[in-house]
């Protein structure tokens, strides 16, 4: 991975936003081994064209006609998990953008990590593929059971996500987990944002939505930069992590 990176050089540019969209159509339409852990690991400082920020040379959207909520729809139904790695303290200058990753990563069943210091990346990038690597398992697994229950209409997916982390705690099942120090502070203005983010199925839904809201505040500690504390390793499986092996069960296509 890094020989490759290091063969790429950045070209255009002139704005804040990026081609974020383009990247995500790439990673979609890659082909991907058969019978493999999808994951794709997006790292940016910036947000994609079409949020709403200020600078923005395609106000429009992708000039290319990428939807980057419906990219992450489609990554979701065909089994990729998207994680987004936010280059901090860059990104949260942006009004939009950390809120926005955040709600794309959750559709899809991942995260956002912060990382205030490339000296992370490395640990970032494995705790994503370990994580996957055990969702993957637990989605095989209960996949039949969770489309059964969901299809009777007795439960909501929130409801077969709580009573499934009940039993897979009393059965004492672990989960690779990756924790990162969190180097922001989220509003409650934000937090609504991510929401909508998450349930829109493209941008032009969304951004009517969209209220306006404070930047993240970066924590003191991390102002001028520095890696957040993290660590990686098994632990007792968390409801969150399970919310997301029910989506994946529901929706991808096999």
């Amino acid at each position: 991975m890094a020989s490759y990176l290091g063969g790429l050089t950045a070209t255009g540019g002139g704005d804040g936003p990026e081609a974020q969209a383009d990247a995500l159509m790439e990673a979609l339409n890659s082909p991907w081994k058969e019978g493999a852990t999808k994951v794709v690991v997006l790292i940016t400082d910036s947000p994609p064209h079409g949020l709403g920020e200020l600078s923005d040379g395609f106000p429009g959207g992708c000039p290319c006609g990428y939807d980057p909520l419906q990219v992450a729809e489609d990554m979701l139904r065909t089994g990729i998990t998207l994680y987004v790695v936010a280059c901090e303290p860059t990104l949260s200058r942006y009004q939009r953008a950390r809120h926005f990753y955040e709600g794309l990563a959750r559709k899809t069943g991942g995260y956002i990590y912060n990382l205030g210091d490339p000296s992370g990346l490395t640990t970032v990038i494995v705790g994503c593929l370990l994580q996957e690597a055990d969702s993957d398992t637990l989605v095989a697994h209960y996949q039949s059971a969770i489309r059964r229950e969901a299809y009777t209409g007795k439960h909501s997916p929130e409801e077969i996500a709580r009573k499934l982390h009940e039993d897979l705690s009393n059965a004492k099942i672990s989960h690779y987990s990756l924790n990162l120090d969190d180097m922001v502070e989220m509003t409650e203005e934000g937090e609504k944002n991510v929401q909508e983010w998450y349930e829109a199925a493209n941008l032009a839904a969304a951004k009517g939505k969209i209220k306006a809201a404070p930047p993240n505040r970066i924590k003191p500690e991390y102002a001028s930069g520095g890696a957040p504390a993290s660590s990686m390793g098994k632990r007792p499986i968390t409801l969150t992590q399970v919310e997301g092996i029910v989506r994946k069960s529901l929706y991808r296509k096999h």
